[in-house]
């Protein structure tokens, strides 16, 4: 029986040591600039809040990173780190990516109404594409020591590229070129000179 309890313990001890911490955050005040469908070229303006939910004791597991991606091109990103009122700037970074280490995100839990949020602002512009292409405005996910996305802590932006619809003037069915206009105007002065010719008897 003594043999089975330590071996009970054992297991519960390995599992808590091979159990990766893992933290909960939310994206908050999503903004895109414009919104809806983009145009390829047109400058877009990206920004939102992340907050964190305390868990394992920190706001944050110090292990892990917090990782941003987009889709969008020339991307820069600035963000702040906001904390008990706080805010500490940082930023533009450029490229596709922005990886925030647990080392700067984790703060102890217990500290008493701690609050821990981080601003971001991403500017990019929108890709070319010949056809209605889905990107990814946003990617947001945690990955462990080992490069792992941590379960149920992705959150995706998603919006549509594509051409704008050709514009066709009102008129354009209406309009006569000038050459055939030309050609109408010959075919009234010819048949008003035959009719002249037919009163006063001239023959061609």
């Amino acid at each position: 029986m003594r043999q089975i309890t330590k071996m009970i313990l054992l297991a519960a001890v390995l599992l808590v040591i091979c159990t990766s911490p893992v933290s909960a955050f939310t994206v908050e005040s999503y903004v895109q600039d414009p919104s809806g469908p983009l145009t390829p070229d047109t400058p877009v303006t990206v920004s939102y809040t992340i907050g964190f939910v305390p868990a394992s004791g920190a706001t944050f597991p110090s292990d892990n990173d917090l990782v941003m991606t987009t889709e969008l091109a020339r991307p820069n990103w600035t963000y702040s780190l906001i904390l008990e009122g706080i805010e500490n700037k940082n930023g533009p970074v450029p490229g596709q990516t922005l990886d925030l280490s647990g080392f700067e995100l984790s703060y102890p839990s217990s500290i008493e109404g701690l609050n821990e949020t981080v601003r971001v602002t991403l500017t990019g512009t929108a890709p070319g594409t010949i056809t209605p292409t889905s990107i990814k405005i946003l990617d947001i996910y945690e990955i462990d020591n080992l490069g792992n996305i941590t379960a149920a802590t992705q959150v995706t932006k998603t919006a549509v590229v594509s051409l704008p619809a050709p514009t066709i003037p009102a008129n354009v069915a209406t309009t006569v070129p000038v050459t055939e206009k030309i050609t109408q105007q010959n075919g009234i002065l010819d048949q008003i000179i035959r009719s002249f010719k037919s009163l006063f008897g001239i023959k061609s």
